[in-house]
Formats: structure tokens, C-alpha cells, sequence
């Protein structure tokens, strides 16, 4: 006999804009087991319950702070997650999950087999670009706040499945950038010469400036760290050896440009990378206390 019972879904979006101060986005989507469509037959139906939501949202710090600081924030952060709930016991194809979860004995053993059984992804973002204070002086100054920016981000994932134990990606970015270039009107020397000869006119008009004409400084870190626990195909109680993947970069920049004279300027670029060590394995506080504190 098939299981001819039926199942249904739906999905929703929702978009709201707060005037200029910020935009949120909202989408849920639902289907339960045994949805398909009219021209799907039994076996090309849905066999789980799937279940997603997702919030986005982006404003501008800068609304939030009086105009004369002429703030420039942008902020986006969202979230979303997704769940899949199958019918069946992915332990044993025979049975239906909600008959196994009632025939556990301890909360501990239902506990076990949700785990095991439920399908979850979760992301989780987060940008702060280019916060600037765009204040500066009539005559640049090496101190004016326009001249520095800061930048900051973040990406997590997380997974858990039927052979996974848990997955986690974690992707951090910041960076600092500072910007200056100088309004100094150039030197001559010799402008005090009062002829008018043409063979004089050159020496005359010579310049040169004392100060260099754009100076810029960028830094940025990076962090990336993934670690995986995969479930043992043969023996439950078995516990795999972590897999773990990072890399924490440091990199820097220095640009100087100086225009001695018209005809003669001088470049100087500077590029540096390091890789940050770190312990090996693991870096997971609530998992392994003591390799954290060693990483710390």
C-alpha cells in the first residue's frame, strides 16, 4: 500500500521601509511532508517537514546621529535558517520518526534521535562599511576625521545533519584606512628675482614643494576558522577526529606619493602579509576548555 496522505506549503515575503532610515526584508517558506506538485507522482513527493525563515536588514548609522557629524555608517545584518524534519527514522527507514521519539524511553534518548534525525543551517551575516565621519578642515589636516575609516564583518555558518555532528564556518574581516592629502601651495626660492629677462624667467618660476602631496595607510585582518565532527557510519558511540580548517592573515599597505618639482616625483608602495600561528587543532571553547585556553 502507499501512503497517498497529502501535505501543503506556503511561503511569504515581506518588505518594509522605514522612510530613509532603514529597510527590512522578511521571508518564511513551509512545506510539509507529502507536498508536490499535481504532475509529481508518490514516490517524487516531499518526505520531510522543511521549514525556512530568513530577516535581512540595512540601515545607515548616520541617520541616527545629528547631521553636523556627517556620519557615514552603512550596517546590513541578516539572518536565516532552514530545518528539515524527515517522516521516517533515518536510523530505521521503517518507522516514523514521531513513533520513534515516543517510543524513547528518557528525554536523553529523544534528545539523541532528534539530533541525529533533524536536518538544520543556519547563516548569519553582519557588514559595517567604510563608518566614516566626513568632517574636515578648509585646510586639510593630518587629524581630521575624513581621513580615517574603519570597516568590520562577519560570516557565520553552522550545519547539522544526519552525518554530520555539527559544521561550523566562521569568517571575520576588519580593516582601518587612513587617507591624507595635504593643500600646500609650492615653494620658490627664487621668486624674489625682479628681471624680466627670459634667460632668468625659468630660475624665477622654479618650484618645488617640501611636502609630499598624498599619503595613505590600509590594514586589514582576516580570520577564518572552520571545524567539522563527522558521525561515525558503523558505531554511534564512536567519536571521529575533528577536522579542522584556519587561516588568520594580517595584511598592510603604505603608499606615498611626492611630487618634488613638475618634472620630478617620487612613488613609494609598501606590501606586507603575515600569517598569524596559532596551536594546532581545534579552537572551540565549549567544546575543548583547555586547547582554548592554550590558543588564548
Amino acid at each position: 500500500d502507499f501512503d497517498e496522505s497529502g501535505g501543503w506549503a506556503a511561503k511569504a515575503n515581506v518588505n518594509l521601509a522605514m522612510s530613509d532610515v532603514a529597510q527590512v526584508n522578511f521571508g518564511a517558506h513551509v512545506e510539509t511532508a507529502g507536498f508536490g506538485g499535481v504532475d509529481q507522482g508518490l514516490a517524487s513527493r516531499r518526505l520531510d517537514d522543511y521549514q525556512q525563515y530568513n530577516v535581512a536588514v540595512q540601515t545607515d548609522l548616520g541617520r541616527f546621529f545629528p547631521a553636523g557629524a556627517k556620519l557615514n555608517a552603512p550596517v546590513y545584518y541578516s539572518y536565516s535558517k532552514e530545518k528539515s524534519t524527515p517522516k521516517y527514522n533515518p536510523l530505521d527507514q521503517d518507522i516514523l520518526l514521531k513513533d520513534a521519539l515516543d517510543a524513547a524511553a528518557t528525554q536523553q534518548e529523544r534528545d539523541s534521535i532528534n539530533s541525529y534525525a533533524v536536518t538544520t543551517k543556519t547563516v548569519e551575516s553582519f557588514s559595517l562599511s567604510g563608518l566614516r565621519f566626513n568632517v574636515q578642515s578648509k585646510n586639510p589636516m593630518p587629524w581630521d576625521p575624513a581621513n580615517f575609516q574603519l570597516s568590520f564583518s562577519f560570516n557565520k555558518q553552522s550545519n547539522v545533519n544526519p552525518t554530520t555532528e555539527y559544521e561550523h564556518t566562521n569568517d571575520y574581516k576588519g580593516s582601518f584606512q587612513y587617507t591624507y592629502n595635504p593643500a600646500v601651495k609650492p615653494f620658490k626660492p627664487f621668486s624674489w628675482i625682479k628681471s624680466k629677462s627670459k634667460s632668468l624667467k625659468f630660475l624665477k618660476e622654479w618650484e618645488f614643494n617640501w611636502l609630499f602631496n598624498s599619503l595613505s595607510f590600509y590594514t586589514n585582518i582576516s580570520r577564518y576558522y572552520y571545524e567539522q565532527q563527522t558521525r561515525s557510519a558503523v558505531d554511534v558511540y564512536f567519536q571521529l577526529p575533528v577536522q579542522v580548517s584556519k587561516n588568520f592573515l594580517w595584511d598592510r599597505q603604505l603608499n606615498l606619493t611626492w611630487n618634488f618639482t613638475k618634472s620630478l616625483s617620487v612613488t613609494f608602495a609598501s606590501n606586507t602579509t603575515a600569517r598569524i600561528e596559532e596551536t594546532v587543532g581545534a579552537v572551540n571553547r565549549k567544546l575543548f576548555p583547555d586547547r582554548y585556553r592554550e590558543w588564548r
